[in-house]
């Protein structure tokens, strides 16, 4: 059995450990969004652990300087995202198939956007589980 726990790490704004965390949060977000570009790029399977290369990888390991746990981490939470926005945009379809009138007009301006759809770039917070726990003992 899994059971999810929330790791609370106490900062106090004069210290420079906020600037390591706030790093360190922006290179998860950004490794994210490379994979979630490698996987609207190439149209991947999202089921599985997705179709990645080892030079996929390479260069992401080289870009963002994390750890392979970390980066397993970005990569299920960007296969997270994409599995959550084709079964709500499958939902969408089906909805729209049956809609008429003023509620299809409502649904077509309701569909789904796929992840990082408008370019912006925010944190994303990053599921941190048992392969990185040895960064923060």
């Amino acid at each position: 059995m899994e059971v999810p726990k929330t790791v609370r790490v106490p900062v106090h704004y004069a210290l420079t450990k906020l600037s390591i965390l706030d790093r360190l949060t922006a290179r998860l977000s950004y490794c994210v969004w490379l994979f979630s570009r490698l996987i609207g790029e190439h149209d991947m399977d999202v089921d599985g652990y997705g179709e990645f290369t080892r030079e996929d990888m390479a260069r992401i390991a080289k870009l963002t300087k994390l750890s392979s746990g970390y980066m397993q981490q970005c990569r299920d939470q960007a296969l997270w995202m994409w599995r959550s926005y084709r079964a709500q945009h499958q939902d969408w379809e089906r909805r729209l198939r049956r809609a008429k009138g003023r509620w299809r007009e409502k649904l077509l301006r309701r569909e789904p956007k796929k992840p990082f759809h408008s370019g912006l770039m925010r944190k994303i917070p990053v599921r941190i589980d048992s392969r990185c726990l040895d960064c923060f003992l």
